[in-house]
């Protein structure tokens, strides 16, 4: 018997197995979203670039390696895109680079079709009324990094080190009464009031320490460990509330799986972030150093 053949009442209908149907499907639904692929493959293609199939898509490189694709090429802000079942990249290395990546994203295709488009920008321009970034806090680019196992995705897999780096973190503020009130206030929202200390010429907690700039004052990215989602969110409240300007909503970024954070711009314009890496176990809640007498 032909194998392609299944039983039926009548012998004449050839049946499809189901497999092959299933695969068949998707490849239709995605099949408007791989013709706009080709349109923007076709001019490169007869400009040099090189096509090859591989795994059910059609990749289209425009140079073999990085060095040999020119300036512009390298400037570009990513080193492939996908359309449908046409994934186009910078060079031949950039896609091996990107394959795991570029291929989640052909299955949101399957998935969404020509609905794909209005989708993707959807997230995109959400993201941005949020006040984050429409590419990297995209759903879809979110779940491509993750499931396509990016290293900047899981590079919080593995044991990291905190506490033996930074011995402290000296701002100075244009006006020192504002930053207290920002900093006793943001502080206090993640459950670190305890470390407080301040006094009339500065404000202090563990490795932090602010006073008046009697020049330029500060510019620096500065980092807040909290314990939890909710902390996150209490801190982006009270930065607010304290006289902070909103950078950053609270919520999951990017960065690496579990990162929930949220931002603000203390007075001075210093970009200030509490952030939960995620459940993980720590060695000690902190170091205590006791100096020699």
């Amino acid at each position: 018997m032909d194998p392609m053949l299944l039983p039926s009442r009548d012998p004449r209908v050839r049946i499809v197995p189901q497999s092959r149907l299933s695969r068949l499907l998707p490849l239709l639904w995605a099949a408007p979203c791989s013709a706009v692929g080709l349109a923007l493959a076709t001019p490169l293609l007869l400009l040099g670039a090189r096509a090859r199939p591989h795994a059910g898509t059609l990749e289209v490189c425009w140079r073999a390696d990085d060095a040999a694709c020119g300036p512009v090429a390298r400037r570009l802000p990513f080193c492939a895109v996908t359309l449908g079942h046409v994934i186009v990249g910078v060079t031949a290395q950039a896609l091996d680079r990107s394959r795991a990546h570029e291929r989640v994203h052909v299955r949101q295709y399957e998935r969404w079709g020509l609905f794909f488009f209005p989708a993707y920008a959807a997230s995109s321009l959400w993201q941005w009324l949020r006040g984050r970034r429409p590419y990297w806090d995209n759903a879809f680019e979110i779940e491509a990094r993750l499931r396509g196992h990016d290293p900047c995705c899981t590079l919080r897999t593995m044991p990291f080190h905190r506490g033996r780096l930074v011995d402290h973190v000296h701002l100075r503020v244009a006006d020192l009464a504002a930053s207290k009130r920002f900093y006793r206030a943001v502080l206090e929202a993640i459950g670190r009031g305890d470390a407080i200390d301040e006094a009339q010429d500065h404000f202090a907690a563990d490795e932090l320490w602010i006073d008046r700039a009697e020049g330029p004052v500060s510019r620096v990215h500065l980092a807040f460990q909290a314990d939890g989602p909710q902390a996150v969110q209490a801190f982006h409240a009270a930065a607010l509330a304290a006289g902070g300007r909103d950078n950053g909503a609270p919520g999951e970024r990017s960065y690496h799986r579990g990162y929930y954070a949220a931002f603000a711009l203390d007075p001075d314009g210093n970009n200030v972030e509490a952030v939960f890496h995620g459940p993980m176990t720590k060695s000690a809640d902190s170091v205590i150093v006791t100096p020699a007498a």
